[in-house]
């Protein structure tokens, strides 16, 4: 859910593009046609090419596909090549904050029931968690934790309701349409 904030701060664009591609990413890893998902991604990197205006749409793309590739055996390759990219072009901060998100939305283990019972069980990929809580009323409520936007010191209140669109409802389809409708 998108709060109804009017807040003037907006995200970088270093905070920015990693939360996209990964929540872009996360949102088409189940996609019946992620081959083709991953195919159009890798077009998109190569119409970028080396073209100087296109560098930060690159860095976009070469993130994403490594979203896409989280969990298959190119997630290395992958991510090796969007690090050299970053260093090589200046952008090292895209893809730190990148790992960061890796970092704390990766698999955790958690410890289910007690004593000869109890399993260890691996978590999947997740963007967020809910508990309940305290609003700023004082109300109890079902709480988010965006493990993405903390992973960056943020929280849904420090973003803007434009970068949440941007964010949660802006589809790779759009995307590719801004990028090179005209190009």
């Amino acid at each position: 859910m998108i709060p109804n904030n009017s807040k003037t701060y907006s995200l970088d664009v270093t905070q920015l593009l990693p939360l996209k591609a990964f929540y872009l990413g996360f949102a088409l890893a189940d996609n019946i046609n992620l081959p083709k998902v991953r195919e159009m991604v890798d077009e998109s990197i190569e119409k970028c090419g080396e073209k100087e205006d296109f560098q930060t749409r690159k860095v976009f793309y070469l993130l994403l596909k490594c979203e896409l590739n989280r969990d298959t055996d190119n997630v290395s390759k992958d991510r090796k090549i969007a690090k050299n990219f970053c260093e090589e072009e200046g952008f090292e901060i895209f893809f730190e904050n990148y790992i960061k998100i890796i970092n704390e939305t990766s698999s955790r283990k958690t410890i289910v029931g007690g004593g000869a019972m109890s399993h260890v069980r691996q978590e999947k990929i997740s963007d967020h968690d809910s508990y309940f809580g305290e609003d700023e009323f004082g109300w109890m409520s079902l709480q988010k934790i965006d493990y993405a936007l903390e992973s960056l010191g943020l929280s849904i209140e420090n973003c803007s309701n434009k970068d949440l669109n941007f964010l949660h409802k802006v589809t790779l389809r759009d995307i590719l349409d801004k990028h090179f409708r005209e190009s």
